[in-house]
């Protein structure tokens, strides 16, 4: 199989898995919107300073975020913990699996600490029912799945260049441990999720970086009238605590 990269220096080599790392979670807040997958999320009451005590691998830099890729002392993957972009843009592909199953991640590289900077753009499709996070809108050369609901896509020169959670929001919850919703989710919810996406975009042109601008219009077009028709009461709560929080933050100081 081909060397791949997490970056430019850092290799990684995929082999197939019986089973994959986990399910992935959908942390979904005011705070910032993340997908996380591993032993991370089965542990309870754990922090990331826990997670970064116990791995080696990706940290975080002090003035971006950056994506977590943590892997054990034998360089096995331990968790994952994704950045999802605030700017929206379109990602004009259906990508198919380039490898059938589940993939299970080593490290490679004899480097402990690295940066991996979180893809630029996301793109919510709703009619899908899948998300993307990239950088360029190119169709990946290659695609490794490894967990139910993530997949990780290479370019031409088999580096990290994003990837795709199915099922958004059929796996969100509010914290890394936190429950979710086990009611099926209908396309009304999705199409309310989608308004979100597009509407809560820091690369709103036409508004000029006005953000304030930006809320008011979030809570005309997603009032409480259509909050309450979301289904599942985590998936309801979630939304509606981050439009309150980003009303306080906003507009009300």
């Amino acid at each position: 199989m081909n060397r791949f990269f997490l970056t430019k220096d850092i290799e990684i080599k995929f082999t197939p898995a019986s089973t994959p790392i986990s399910e992935t979670n959908f942390i979904f807040s005011s705070g910032g919107l993340l997908a996380a997958a591993g032993k991370f999320i089965r542990q309870t009451n754990t922090t990331l300073n826990n997670l970064i005590d116990e791995s080696i691998g990706s940290e975080t830099w002090f003035t971006e975020n950056t994506d977590f890729f943590r892997f054990y002392d034998s360089g096995e993957l331990h968790s994952i913990i994704l950045d999802i972009s605030e700017e929206n843009a379109p990602f004009d592909y259906a990508i198919q699996q380039s490898h059938e199953g589940y993939f299970s991640i080593k490290l490679c590289t004899a480097e402990k600490f690295f940066i991996v900077t979180p893809q630029v753009y996301r793109s919510f499709n709703s009619s899908r029912r899948e998300l993307y996070c990239f950088t360029d809108n190119i169709a990946p050369k290659t695609v490794f799945k490894i967990t139910a609901n993530l997949s990780l896509m290479f370019n031409d020169d088999n580096v990290f260049a994003g990837w795709i959670f199915y099922n958004p929001l059929e796996n969100i919850t509010t914290s890394f441990q936190g429950e979710k919703d086990t009611i099926e989710v209908d396309d009304e919810t999705y199409k309310i999720f989608a308004d979100f996406f597009d509407i809560v975009s820091k690369n709103e042109d036409a508004l000029h970086d006005d953000y304030e601008t930006v809320i008011e219009k979030l809570l005309i077009e997603i009032g409480p009238e259509r909050t309450s028709k979301i289904c599942g009461n985590i998936r309801r709560q979630a939304l509606e605590t981050t439009q309150k929080d980003l009303k306080e933050y906003f507009l009300d100081t």
